[in-house]
């Protein structure tokens, strides 16, 4: 398979690898484990694709990137480059155009022969028997071996990447021989992992397979009522969602009914729990339904208004205890689905609230992430004040408040599919919501609500004597009749409570929703942060941490300062590190890794840990040398940028 080197060949690959991801995606109900991380290493190729396409779309070819210089550096310059560059996408396109006609070929991305048999069922079918039998890569691997070339190839267009935004800094005549190195370096690296994932597969000895079984249930987890006061009862400890969940959150379905669970106590291992099939078929979506995670030391989501097809109520549904590897599956495939398809339900009909809102001056469209339940407190608030220097301000007549975390989302109302979610999602503030009776006395103004924004390091303090809350230098907006008409920065805020149970539970809350917020910072870039280093590797670890199918991002904030953060792809696990001076420049070759490091670690049924090491880390090592290798590279390419140097001199 031939390519030019050029933007097209990177669009092309894009948009084929993405159809192909898509297709995967349809089939998960039915897709093996294995489908699901290929899947989403489609995804990380995709993004590296369009990443390559928006560098050549920004100057036409490599070597325009840096300005003017000679024809003959221009020449050997493009040949660096580009040699490499090339053999990348032809073998990425050798790759993406097999498991195209592969998949083609089992009938998942053509039109099926029998009328009563749509494309995704045959599709299953084949999932379900032969899937071990089919050669995935050229030189017959399986599903292991793709996975391998995928994020390899992905792995060398993000080094390239690197050495194309290097260029940018400087004329070729300064860098030429820099990034001939560099490209060298790469295409060697390339090479090579690619003959090692060519070695794995004529190694493998190729078993018989046994007789297929049905695949397992999908993930399992505990159902239980919301009741008053923030209690629960349990409904089924071992259900699923149902196999027709999905078709109750389209348009044309809203008037229908589906079942949304599935309960499974009957098939579990030892004492028969009884069946709660009866009890689960009666919840169904209702118009209102809306998705969320709570705060809390448990991982634990609630399903807003669902339907009680047997009594015609709204009820609180709470899903619980989902296994640890299956979290982000969960919240990926089903809590994020769910609450964009209901937003944009919503926004298609004008509708704004506290599940789902655009930002008027921003158009800016938000989702409702975090909930942390202190609606109770409300009943037990006695004022609230206000304080900017000498000026104070009390209200006492408080009806209502809540603790609310948003994420951000794309909304396009002109397309079918019209929210999706943004790069860096997640606001990086909470909100803490007081309505206020509109019957307290005028004099007071006519704000009717006010929204405080809290962030992880918002300093707060809890007097059990007094039975008080104060958070100290927050943004606190005013409102009136849904328009925002006071902002003011820097305001200390004194709750006073009725009872200390109640003042120390809001408290709680709020402490909680911090620890979110931080984890959240920790685990993405900061609006200061840009994404410099990408990477991808089978697992890393350290004397006490392993972390398995791992990505590992730099990033680098304004002032010059860079931060490392390495995520397990189940996101159970979360190291970040803000880099050593000397990281880039150590005159060993040898990272520095021996400066502040957070782990965040998600136990068993989703209960956080977060640990800090004060000396950092004694080092970090790679499963291969190989691996090994392309981190070296990719610290070679930030620190050739020179902007490595911006830490020196600020120094």
């Amino acid at each position: 398979m031939e390519f030019s080197l050029g933007i097209g060949d990177a669009y092309l690959m894009s948009k084929l690898a993405w159809n192909v991801a898509q297709v995967l995606t349809k089939g998960r109900k039915s897709a093996p484990r294995e489908f699901h991380e290929l899947e989403d290493q489609l995804y990380s190729l995709v993004a590296a694709l369009s990443a390559l396409e928006k560098a050549f779309d920004y100057h036409d070819t490599p070597n325009s990137a840096v300005g003017s210089s000679t024809p003959q550096t221009d020449l050997l310059e493009e040949e660096a480059l580009g040699g490499t560059l090339k053999k990348v996408l032809q073998s990425c396109g050798g790759t993406l155009k097999h498991l195209e006609k592969t998949m083609k070929k089992y009938g998942a991305m053509v039109e099926p022969h029998d009328v009563n048999e749509t494309t995704m069922s045959r599709w299953a079918k084949v999932l379900a028997k032969d899937y071990k039998k089919i050669a995935w890569t050229t030189e017959k691997g399986n599903l292991d071996s793709l996975k391998s070339q995928l994020m390899i190839h992905t792995n060398s267009l993000d080094l390239i990447l690197g050495v194309i935004s290097n260029s940018r800094t400087k004329r070729i005549e300064r860098v030429l021989h820099e990034n001939s190195h560099m490209m060298k370096k790469i295409y060697d690296w390339f090479n090579e992992s690619m003959k090692h994932t060519e070695i794995e597969v004529h190694g493998v000895t190729h078993l018989p397979l046994a007789t297929p079984h049905p695949a397992p249930p999908a993930t399992i987890f505990e159902v239980c009522l919301g009741q008053d006061m923030g209690g629960t009862r349990e409904i089924c400890s071992r259900a699923s969602l149902h196999e027709h969940w999905n078709l109750g959150i389209s348009k044309e379905n809203l008037d229908d009914q589906y079942p949304l669970f599935t309960c499974h106590c009957s098939l579990s291992s030892g004492v028969n729990q009884g069946d709660h099939s009866s009890a689960l078929y009666k919840y169904a979506f209702s118009p209102f339904t809306f998705p969320f995670s709570l705060v809390g030391s448990q991982k634990s989501w609630m399903l807003y208004k669902v339907a009680d097809t047997l009594h015609n109520t709204m009820v609180a549904i709470i899903i619980r205890n989902v296994a640890l590897n299956y979290i982000q599956e969960f919240e990926k495939t089903f809590i994020r689905t769910l609450s964009e398809a209901k937003a944009e339900l919503m926004f298609s009909r004008s509708m704004n609230n506290m599940l789902a809102h655009i930002e008027p001056h921003t158009q800016q469209a938000y989702v409702l992430n975090l909930r942390g339940n202190v609606s109770s407190a409300g009943e037990d608030f006695e004022s609230i004040t206000f304080a900017v220097g000498t000026r104070t301000y009390r209200r006492s007549m408080i009806k209502g408040v809540d603790l609310l975390h948003y994420r951000a989302v794309k909304a396009d109302f002109g397309s079918p599919s019209s929210t999706t979610e943004v790069q860096n999602p997640f606001c990086d503030y909470a909100e803490i919501l007081l309505f206020y009776d509109e019957t307290e006395d005028t004099t007071l103004g006519d704000i009717s609500r006010n929204l405080l924004q809290v962030r992880s390091n918002t300093s707060k303090s809890f007097s059990e004597q007094e039975a008080q809350v104060t958070i100290r230098k927050i943004k606190c907006l005013g409102y009136s009749n849904e328009a925002c008409t006071s902002t003011i920065e820097s305001v200390d805020v004194n709750v006073q409570f009725a009872r200390t149970e109640t003042a120390s539970d809001f408290y709680d809350k709020l402490e909680a929703m911090r620890l979110e917020l931080f984890a959240l910072s920790l685990e993405y870039p900061q609006k200061e942060e840009n994404v410099v280093l990408h990477l991808q590797t089978a697992q890393v670890h350290t004397e006490d941490i392993y972390i398995s199918d791992a990505e590992i991002f730099i990033v680098r904030n304004s002032s010059g300062r860079f931060r490392m953060i390495i995520l397990s792809r189940n996101r159970c696990t979360i190291l970040s590190q803000v880099l050593a001076d000397d990281f880039f420049t150590r005159s060993n070759g040898r990272p520095n890794y021996r400066s502040p490091t957070y782990l965040v670690q998600l136990q068993v049924q989703g209960e956080r840990k977060i640990y800090k090491y004060e000396e950092g880390l004694n080092t970090l090592n790679f499963h291969s040398v190989q691996a090994e290798r392309m981190f070296d590279l990719g610290r070679l390419a930030i620190s050739d940028s020179g902007s490595t140097k911006q830490i020196e001199n600020s120094t």
